[in-house]
């Protein structure tokens, strides 16, 4: 008698989870400052330039470029370096990124 009476709490437990889990992933993908989290900076457009033997020729015209065009309000550039740590299993190799993040809504722990 008592089997039959776990199948109600097992099926609301799971609608519960079927409506709250997708409502919350929905309310975090759709906010403005989902991408912070992950360490970038909230910016509506992020360009990126990796790997490329040109990479400095193509900044430059792409930095002018969207300075020029009247639709962006204002352009910020970052960096990436690698820089090299001593560690007890020997040295180790990180990337770390670099700019002026005084305009961004980062918020850095020293």
């Amino acid at each position: 008698m008592l089997r039959q009476w776990v199948l109600i709490p097992l099926v609301m437990f799971a609608a519960t989870i079927g409506m709250i889990l997708p409502t919350n992933l929905l309310a975090t993908f759709e906010s403005p400052s989902f991408v912070t989290y992950m360490g970038a900076p909230e910016n509506d457009i992020r360009i990126d330039l990796q790997f490329s033997a040109d990479a400095a020729t193509v900044k430059s015209h792409l930095v002018a470029d969207l300075q020029a065009d009247h639709r962006v309000s204002h352009v910020d550039q970052y960096g990436r370096v690698l820089l090299t740590a001593d560690s007890p299993e020997g040295e180790r190799t990180f990337r770390a990124d670099v700019g002026d993040y005084s305009r961004t809504t980062q918020h850095f722990v020293a």
